[in-house]
């Protein structure tokens, strides 16, 4: 299976046209995004962006709100949050609060 850098759907290798042998090297892009002008250098540009955006995030104060579980009183913690890495999808920041504790953050809400 291959991805699309683009927009994350899987292709059959050998379901392309040309079919395809092996997974190529790089940032690839679908026949579906290539027809809509999407290119690679593109959605390259795009993940620098992304990059830096989560980057200029690093070590930024948070602040966590949510209910006590016992009392259902609305608490705020605070914290710091890390930026661990864009290479994966999904959670690429760590936020640590005050008085212990550590919580997997997205890019999505890398302050709630």
């Amino acid at each position: 299976m291959l991805l699309c850098d683009g927009c994350g759907t899987g292709w059959h290798l050998y379901c392309l046209q040309p079919a395809l042998s092996t997974v190529p090297a790089g940032t690839w892009v679908c026949p579906g995004c290539t027809a809509t002008g999407i290119t690679a250098a593109q959605i390259e540009a795009r993940e620098r962006r992304r990059q830096e955006e989560c980057q200029q995030l690093d070590g930024r104060t948070i602040e966590r709100r949510f209910p006590d579980p016992l009392t259902l009183a609305r608490r705020e913690q605070r914290g710091v949050i890390r930026f661990r890495s864009t290479e994966l999808p999904g959670e690429v920041f760590e936020a640590t609060y005050e008085g212990g504790g550590t919580r997997k953050q997205t890019t999505a809400h890398p302050t709630t």
